[in-house]
């Protein structure tokens, strides 16, 4: 994980004061993407949207899929979305939203994975909330 261009030391991002909310790594040619570290880890501190395990291995699972209305670009196999649109997953899972077709993937959980991400995101850092919204997400969020 590179945090403002660098990488960072092992558990330095969970350390120190709050950064804001956003912080962008500018990539030659590239749009800068959104970095938000305290959300990755509140997000690590979800349930598995797929089975639901409350484990303490969680990963942060990003979205690929886009959604024009959502202002959500189409990232390619090289670049990861902002952090903003991110899924707690189980490594298992998280390998299978990435080994097929992810819409399909979310399609066959019943999620709609932008509308719960967003969610999250505008309850993070509140882990609490956001571990709610994990065990009972609303019926909005189902695809």
């Amino acid at each position: 994980m590179t945090y403002f261009g660098q990488r960072a030391p092992y558990g330095a991002l969970l350390k120190g004061p709050r950064p804001e909310k956003l912080k962008p790594v500018n990539k030659p040619g590239k749009q800068p993407r959104e970095l938000a570290p305290a959300h990755l880890a509140a997000i690590r501190k979800c349930p598995c949207m797929a089975c639901r395990t409350d484990a303490s291995n969680m990963e942060a699972a990003h979205i690929r899929m886009s959604d024009r209305s959502r202002g959500k670009p189409l990232t390619g196999l090289a670049m990861k979305p902002d952090d903003k649109w991110t899924l707690p997953l189980c490594h298992k899972h998280h390998m299978e939203q990435h080994n097929g077709n992810e819409e399909l993937f979310w399609i066959n959980l019943g999620i709609d994975p932008l509308a719960l991400a967003e969610l999250l995101w505008s309850v993070s850092p509140k882990v609490e909330a956001m571990r709610e919204i994990c065990f009972h997400p609303p019926a909005n969020t189902r695809g």
